[in-house]
């Protein structure tokens, strides 16, 4: 069978469309393939976009598909299908009337809204026999007649003419001659195509609705073949696109454009697109009327705005709003309005730039201070002119701007400008500061209001406030130049008002910040009071010296500025930061100072030496152990090494014997550990059998210190196999006792007082020996 009908223009598609698509085309492009889960199951969302050139969503939106989560890519479109999937995307109302069209699509069936909707629309025809064919595949190339009739007539009505790469043309034969039949000779099976679908199909080519395939080098449109489903979906949402770029109103130019406020000025508009027209606005009015004379021109009246002002003109149809451009703007032009003076005050020699802001400055003829013509202004917009003030005498005056609306009232305040009296200063205060600038200032003097800058040296500062007698400001920072550093320097201060300029010489001092290269000593007690020197650059009228946030005394600061004396104050024991502040600014040494806990000795090792003797390694545990800078044993001054913050490692010289002290003084302060270290002598002798003269093993020796008239036993040695003994003692009186008992044999001491031995001194000597003979005795 034969199929009849053919495609009419189609205005409702929305102009979203083309948006829509190529946000999502952005998204899908530059999204993870893992981040977004495909619509379907048997064609990805990339083969959407990478072969079709469209995103899944839309053609979800389009074709639903199947149960199972399928699409059916590759299943041949039937006639009902193709029939829903145009009404929808080219947005066809779809239709119910009460009667069907075909009998083979009756009322109550899948497709019978949609091929209503499409028949109405003259995008489908039946059969030469009445019927519909639903179920009918259709060929690829009735889609392209389809669609590309569709597609040419809508730009014809939007445009006037269609747009080709050569030229322009009145209808789409014409075009397909001169253009298409070049374009569509490019396809190899380009000769299967019917004479009736070529300038249609070539016209959906140049447009790129119509792809192709591209197999051995070679392209093909495949026009006999039965158009499956996703190469329908894809060119009808590639049709909408399309229609949606062309069917957007566009304006290129409106005449006049201007006109006055109560409206009634006849405007052409000039553009494209203006099918469908359903309002023309000036600005957030509705135009009095319009007349679309042709899809590419308009006849509005202005409405009345009410007062004066520039509006945008805007055209609707079923697409959307034209864009604002300055090619749509209309002005609505009225009496000018001054609002603003930028100065209002200025010298009676006048010559000094005015701004003069307000609104309808369109057509400015003359502009007047008093009774005095300006000569020279510049009209910069319709709410801004600069002016030349002209001279004139002391006092108030208007200004009256006279453009195409008429001349500005006199009764405008804001139109006062006074001729005045120049300024003067008289002081800054503070007068000093940093180099980096950002502090705040307070200017005196007299006539500053109105003041419009304020520099020092010749750098600009930031005015705060100004009233007649004081200026507040933010100083800038020092200028520095290549090659250049910052330095102390006094500047001129001068402020300038619409009147004149007065200047301080001299008036503000830059002073560059303090820095700090180290703290000499780093550490000290944290009980404070220590002195400590701060080395650095331009410690000059200190504001502030702290150790960890608590005030240190100042003793003295170094008349260069390098150093700075300070008494520390008390805290607790920990590092801190130094910081040094002055009108410059502040510095500060992060951990550059640490207070420190007095020592403590907790353990000795060895606790003893022989008197005399040679030097001896001592170990000294303790806490604190900072910067140590003396260790004494008694009043001798030792050689001590720090190992941590907990030992110390000690040699102790030879050194008379006794129980002596231990001294540790520290950074943190000072320790003593009485009668911690003993230098020792021996005591030694022999005890031997009387009778035999030999030496008696295991014999008891008891040694007892004498001091006065009190004896106390000291310690108890053992003679070895040579009967010999030996004790190491601190200096002192001592006597001995011996005595010794093996089996039932006794022996005695036979010295004169037969309990111990006459006193031996180890006062002064290294060394004593006390012998005994023992006499045995039977028990």
């Amino acid at each position: 069978m034969t199929e009849v009908g053919s495609a009419r223009v189609r205005r409702g598609a929305a102009a979203a469309v083309v948006l829509c698509l190529l946000l999502a085309l952005l998204v899908l492009l530059m999204a993870p393939a893992a981040a977004l889960a495909d619509i379907w199951s048997d064609i990805s969302d990339a083969e959407w976009l990478s072969v079709y050139h469209v995103t899944a969503t839309d053609a979800h939106d389009l074709a639903q598909g199947y149960p199972g989560n399928l699409f059916k890519p590759a299943e041949p479109v039937t006639r009902g299908q193709f029939a829903k999937m145009a009404v929808l995307g080219l947005d066809v109302p779809t239709l119910t009337p009460g009667e069907a069209t075909f009998p083979d699509v009756p009322w109550g069936s899948t497709f019978y809204p949609y091929v209503e909707g499409a028949v109405a629309a003259e995008i489908i025809g039946g059969y030469v026999n009445g019927t519909y064919g639903p179920d009918d595949n259709l060929l690829r190339q009735q889609a392209y007649s389809i669609l590309g009739k569709h597609l040419s007539s809508f730009e014809i009505a939007t445009y006037g003419r269609l747009v080709g790469e050569d030229g322009t043309y009145a209808n789409l034969a014409q075009w397909y001659s001169a253009e298409g039949l070049a374009l569509l000779s490019k396809y190899t099976d380009a000769s299967l195509v019917e004479p009736v679908h070529r300038a249609a199909t070539a016209y959906l080519v140049s447009r790129q609705v119509v792809l192709g395939s591209q197999v051995g080098g070679k392209w093909y449109l495949s026009p006999g073949a039965t158009l499956n489903r996703a190469p329908a979906v894809a060119m009808i949402l590639r049709t909408t696109r399309e229609v949606a770029k062309s069917g957007l109103p566009t304006i290129t130019s409106v005449t006049p454009a201007e006109g006055p406020v109560g409206g009634g000025t006849a405007v052409v508009i000039q553009g494209h697109g203006f099918v469908d027209v359903t309002r023309v606005g000036f600005g957030n009015q509705d135009a009095e009327s319009f007349t679309v004379n042709s899809g590419t021109s308009i006849t509005a009246i202005s409405p009345d705005v009410g007062s004066g002002r520039s509006v945008d003109i805007s055209v609707t149809n079923s697409f959307g709003v034209s864009d604002n451009t300055p090619a749509d703007n209309f002005t609505y032009l009225v009496a000018p309005v001054i609002t603003l003076l930028s100065p209002s005050t200025g010298p009676t020699a006048g010559g000094n730039e005015v701004a003069i802001h307000g609104a309808n400055f369109v057509g400015v003829s003359s502009i007047m201070f008093g009774d005095a013509t300006v000569t020279a202004y510049v009209v910069g917009s319709s709410t801004l002119i600069t002016a030349t003030a002209p001279a004139h005498l002391a006092g108030d005056v208007t200004v009256q701007v006279t453009a195409g609306g008429g001349t500005s009232s006199q009764a405008l305040p804001a139109a006062r400008y006074t001729y005045g009296v120049a300024p003067t200063l008289r002081a800054v205060e503070p007068r000093s500061g940093p180099v980096v600038g950002g502090n705040t200032v307070t200017i005196t003097g007299a006539h500053l209001s109105g003041a419009t800058g304020v520099s020092f040296g010749a750098q600009a500062g930031q005015i705060l406030t100004a009233a007649d007698g004081t200026i507040t400001a933010v100083v800038p920072a020092q200028p520095v130049g290549s090659g250049q550093l910052p330095r102390d320097e006094a500047v001129a201060v001068s402020v300038v008002t619409p009147v004149g300029t007065a200047t301080l010489p001299a008036g503000y001092m830059y002073l560059l910040p303090p820095t700090l290269t180290h703290v000499d000593p780093e550490a000290g007690p944290h009980g404070g009071g220590q002195t400590v020197t701060i080395a650095g650059y331009h410690l000059f009228q200190l504001s502030e010296v702290t150790f960890g946030g608590q005030d240190a005394t100042v003793v003295s600061t170094a008349a260069d500025g390098r150093s700075v004396t300070v008494k520390t104050p008390a805290h607790v024991a920990q590092k801190v930061d130094v910081v040094v502040g002055t009108p410059g600014g502040s510095a500060t040494l992060p951990e550059a100072y640490r207070f420190v806990e007095p020592p403590t000795i907790m353990l000795l090792s060895p606790t003893s030496a022989p008197a005399a003797g040679p030097p001896v390694d001592v170990t000294i545990t303790g806490t604190n152990f900072v910067d140590v800078t003396a260790v004494r044993f008694g009043t001798t001054n030792c050689v001590a090494e720090t190992v941590n913050e907990q030992t110390l490692r000690v040699t102790v010289p030879s050194h008379a014997g006794g129980v002596f002290d231990v001294f540790v003084r520290a950074v943190g302060g000072e320790v003593t550990a009485e009668d911690a270290f003993t230098f020792t002598y021996t005591l030694s002798g022999v005890v031997k059998d009387d009778t035999t003269e030999e030496p008696i093993k295991g014999a008891t020796v008891t040694i007892y210190r004498v001091e006065g008239a009190t004896t106390t036993e000291v310690v108890v040695a053992t003679t070895g196999a040579d009967g010999t003994y030996g004790q190491a003692l601190p200096p002192g009186t001592y006597k001995v006792k011996a005595e010794a008992e093996a089996f039932d044999v006794q022996w005695y001491n036979d010295k004169a007082d037969e309990a111990t031995a006459n006193a031996v001194s180890l006062l002064s000597g290294s060394e004593a020996a006390v012998n005994f003979s023992l006499v045995p005795v039977e028990t």
